[in-house]
C-alpha cells in the first residue's frame, strides 16, 4: 500500500478489449468513476495524456500550464500588449497601433479600419475562451458576446445596428455612413441605447 493512497490499482495485462487499465469503473447507470478532493485540492490527478471518447462537460474553469484557458462566458478573447500608458477599463474599443507592431491602442477616430476588438470583462461577463491570459496587458474580445462602450450622442442604437469606432476615445457608435464602414465594422448591437446617451451595451463582435 502506498502511503496517502486509499485505493491503488496496477496492471500489466490487457483487459476490457485489450487495453491496460490500472483502475476501471463501469456503471450500467450513473457515473463510472467519481473523485472528490479536499479543500483546495483536485478530484483527480493524471500523469500523462488524457483521452476522452465522448463529450467532456466542464463546470468550472480549464487551465493550461497554469493559465486560464476556458471558463464560463460568451466571447473568444486573446491577450494583447497595449501601448497606452493610462488605465484601460473593460468595454473599451481598441484598434491596431500603427506605430507599434503587434500592439493595440484605444480607438480615437470614427470609422477606423484598424479596429481590433473590445477589452473583455465588462459588466462581470467573462470570456468563454481565453488565449495568452496573464501574459499580456489586456484580454481582448475578438468574437462573441461582450459588453462595449457605446456613444449614442449622434444617433440612437437599436438591436441589430452595425457598430464602428466613434470619435469618443474607446467607444463605438452606430454606423450611419455605409460608404465609410467597409473594413471598420466592430460588430452588431444586441441592446439599444437612446440618442444622447453613453453607456455599455451587449455587443456581438463580428469584425469586418
Amino acid at each position: 500500500v502506498t502511503p496517502g493512497i486509499v485505493t491503488w490499482g496496477y496492471t500489466n495485462s490487457g483487459i476490457l478489449g485489450g487495453n491496460d487499465f490500472g483502475v476501471a469503473g463501469i456503471a450500467e447507470r450513473g457515473d463510472g468513476v467519481y473523485g472528490k478532493g479536499g479543500p483546495g485540492d483536485y478530484g483527480g490527478r493524471f500523469e500523462g495524456g488524457i483521452m476522452v471518447d465522448g463529450d467532456a462537460v466542464v463546470e468550472g474553469h480549464v487551465f493550461l500550464d497554469g493559465r486560464l484557458l476556458l471558463r464560463s462566458g460568451f466571447d473568444y478573447a486573446e491577450g494583447f500588449e497595449v501601448s497606452d500608458e493610462q488605465p484601460i477599463g473593460p468595454g473599451t474599443v481598441l484598434v491596431i497601433d500603427s506605430l507599434s507592431p503587434g500592439k493595440l491602442t484605444v480607438s480615437q477616430t470614427p470609422y477606423d479600419t484598424r479596429v481590433a476588438g473590445i477589452v473583455a470583462g465588462a459588466n462581470g461577463l467573462n470570456s468563454g475562451v481565453c488565449l495568452g491570459v496573464g501574459q499580456f496587458d489586456q484580454n481582448v474580445a475578438l468574437a462573441g458576446r461582450v459588453y462595449c462602450n457605446v456613444d449614442a450622442t449622434g444617433a440612437a442604437v437599436t438591436p441589430g445596428d452595425l457598430l464602428t469606432t466613434a470619435a469618443e476615445p474607446g467607444y463605438a457608435m452606430k454606423v450611419t455612413d455605409s460608404t465609410r464602414a467597409q473594413g471598420a465594422i466592430l460588430g452588431k448591437a444586441m441592446q439599444g441605447i437612446e440618442k444622447g446617451q453613453k453607456g455599455q451595451i451587449l455587443v456581438l463582435v463580428t469584425l469586418q
